[in-house]
C-alpha cells in the first residue's frame, strides 16, 4: 500500500542519515558535535523566545548569539571534556560512572555556568554586569542543573557510548538550554553599573 511504501522510504531515508550522522561523526568528530550543539542551542532559544517570551518581539541578535555559544562554547567544549573524563576513567562500573557524574557536576557544571553567562554577556556587550548576573542567576542555575544532569549523565555515562555522548547530552539539553536561555535574559534589575 501507498502508506506502506511511504514509512519504508522514511524509514530509509532516515536510516541513511544516521549512517551518513555516525560516519561524520567519526571522521569530523569536534566539527559534528560543534555543529549539533549550535542547532539544538538555537532551538531551545527558539523555544523559549515562543514559549516562554511570547509578549516580547522575537529577537534574531539573541538567537544569533546563543547559536554561536552553542557552536563555539558548548560543543566543543564538551567534547574535550568528555573525552578527557573518559580517558581519566574508562571503565563502565558503576564506580567509575559516579566518580565521573561527581566529576561532572562538581568541577565542570559549576565553572562551565559562569563561562556560559561570561560569554553571552560578552556577545552582548555587556561584560561589566557579569558579577550581578552571577550573583543573582549562578547558585539557583546550578541548583537547577544538578535536578537535571546528575540522573541524565548517570545515563549518559553508563549506557551511552563514549561518541554519542555530546549527542545524548545535547537531547537532554534541549530542556537546560531554554531555562539557561530563559535565566541569562531574564533581567530582574540588571542595568548596567554606572
Amino acid at each position: 500500500t501507498t502508506t506502506t511504501t511511504t514509512i519504508k522510504i522514511e524509514k530509509k531515508g532516515l536510516s541513511k542519515l544516521w549512517a551518513t550522522y555516525n560516519e561524520y561523526l567519526r571522521t569530523h568528530p569536534l566539527i559534528v558535535k560543534s555543529v549539533s550543539s549550535m542547532v539544538i542551542v538555537s532551538f531551545g532559544d527558539i523555544l523559549t523566545q515562543i514559549v516562554f517570551d511570547p509578549t516580547l518581539s522575537f529577537d534574531y541578535g539573541r538567537l544569533l548569539r546563543m547559536s554561536i555559544l552553542g557552536g563555539c562554547l558548548v560543543g566543543p567544549t564538551l567534547h574535550f571534556w568528555y573525552s578527557k573524563l573518559n580517558q581519566m576513567i574508562p571503565s563502565q562500573a558503576i564506580s567509575a560512572v559516579i566518580t565521573r557524574v561527581a566529576l561532572d557536576q562538581s568541577i565542570f557544571a559549576m565553572t562551565f555556568i559562569v563561562a556560559f553567562f561570561a560569554c553571552l554577556l560578552l556577545l552582548e556587550g555587556k561584560p561589566e554586569m557579569l558579577p550581578e548576573k552571577l550573583n543573582q542567576e549562578w547558585w539557583n542555575a546550578c541548583k537547577t542543573n544538578w535536578k537535571i544532569w546528575i540522573p541524565a549523565q548517570i545515563i549518559n555515562f553508563w549506557v551511552i557510548p563514549p561518541h554519542f555522548q555530546v549527542l545524548f547530552a545535547n537531547v537532554v539539553a534541549l530542556g537546560w538550554n531554554s531555562y539557561l536561555s530563559f535565566v541569562a535574559h531574564r533581567s530582574h534589575s540588571l542595568k548596567p553599573q554606572e
